[in-house]
């Protein structure tokens, strides 16, 4: 008998459970509003693999460690769905180095024991196990270095390198692309808003709607709920309780050519507060960066996004927006990074950030800070996943799987 399910959301989480739905004999629509799949969301260009480090304000560690884990399982599990050895070796950028800012919110002492818990987490989780980190499997997550010469010393209270590295998305997008369109059980629906799910005899009607209008009804026997701002409005259309409140923030990015100063330094992440970061890709031959004061452009309660937000997570930005991220951007970080010439940007990206509670990054009990609710909530043949960061994608689909078949 044929079994079918439908997966809300073509994003990097819709689409690892469409893979492994698919492995498990289901035919599978894959819904997304966007015209392809992996787009805004999974495209950000920033691609960065979390251990846990810029989570330090969660002081219960949950959120951390359960990055570490994640991150972990990122590799292996991506590798299993699509059912293929992933060329990890040139899809990482370069290293990350950790900058404590002399204001941040935390001191170096409590950076160095939380670091050290990561670092033991990540060890245990190695030990006898076939884990790795985008194909390495380090000794260690960190060291404490001399703040670099790049690095402005008088801003930074404390340096840190650690393995973490961000992905060329473009490249691991072509890539999962390529195993998706090899699964003809997987069947896209693209350009297709996501508008009601509904229980019915055989399961659930899901109902879209394209952009010109065009209605569409989808009957499967399991719904999979991967979206992302929207997808706690579903949850509570089929009853499944939502207990946060959240928020929603637009925040933008760069996609900078990579010039010698960018090319002189190592990726950089700066701790813990309004800061920012840069990633460095040689391979792509691209750098990112978000500062996060100049690329902040909206924080608002939970509810539908704002027609100007979809514009721009749809690539429409203003000349006048692209000079003063550009400019606001270069600003920010040159305070850090003194010898940073005017960027030339090649792409700006737009983001939204769904977040627990309206407190912002500032304030060290924001529910910015953390990212440790259940990935997986289920009620009669319906799963809402969270897919919390890009980084957790996998392992959530590991989870998922776990509760559909234990």
């Amino acid at each position: 008998m044929k079994k079918t399910a439908a997966v809300l959301g073509g994003g990097i989480q819709g689409v690892c459970a469409a893979l492994m739905l698919e492995r498990h004999g289901f035919d599978v629509v894959l819904i997304d509003r966007a015209a392809d799949v992996l787009r805004r969301a999974s495209l950000t260009f920033e691609g960065k693999i979390h251990l846990g480090f810029v989570y330090g304000m969660d002081r219960s560690l949950r959120t951390g460690l359960r990055m570490v884990d994640d991150a972990l399982h990122f590799g292996p599990i991506l590798e299993q769905l699509m059912a293929t050895r992933l060329p990890w070796a040139r899809l990482r950028s370069r290293r990350n180095v950790y900058g404590l800012v002399r204001d941040s919110q935390l001191s170096r002492a409590e950076v160095e024991r939380y670091f050290a818990a990561l670092d033991a987490e990540c060890r245990a989780s190695l030990a006898g196990s076939d884990l790795h980190y985008l194909g390495e499997r380090p000794d260690r997550l960190f060291e404490p270095i001399e703040t670099p010469p790049w690095l402005a010393a008088d801003r930074i209270a404390a340096s840190f390198r650690t393995e973490e590295v961000s992905v060329d998305q473009v490249e691991l997008r072509r890539l999962i692309v390529e195993a998706l369109r090899a699964r003809p059980r997987i069947a896209p629906v693209l350009g297709h808003a996501v508008e009601a799910v509904e229980p019915s005899a055989a399961g659930f009607v899901v109902r879209t709607r394209a952009a010109d209008g065009t209605p569409r009804r989808i009957e499967s026997e399991i719904v999979v709920n991967c979206l992302w701002e929207s997808r706690t409005r579903v949850d509570r259309q089929v009853g499944l309780p939502v207990e946060a409140d959240y928020s929603l923030r637009l925040k933008y990015g760069l996609l900078l050519a990579l010039d010698d100063s960018l090319a002189a330094i190592d990726s950089l992440t700066l701790i813990h507060g309004p800061f920012g970061n840069l990633v460095v890709s040689p391979a792509a031959g691209t750098a990112f960066c978000s500062w996060y004061p100049s690329s902040l452009k909206g924080l608002i309660p939970y509810g539908p996004l704002p027609a100007a937000w979809e514009q721009a997570c749809d690539g429409d930005v203003a000349p006048a927006l692209r000079r003063e991220l550009a400019e606001g951007n270069h600003a920010g970080l040159r305070q850090f990074v003194p010898a940073l010439v005017p960027f030339e940007v090649l792409k700006v990206t737009a983001g939204v950030i769904v977040a627990q509670g309206l407190r912002d990054i500032s304030e060290r009990d924001s529910g910015f800070h953390s990212r440790c609710e259940p990935p997986v909530v289920a009620r009669d043949g319906y799963y809402s996943v969270n897919t919390g960061k890009y980084t957790s994608a996998p392992r959530n689909t590991r989870l998922l799987e776990q509760a559909l078949f234990a």
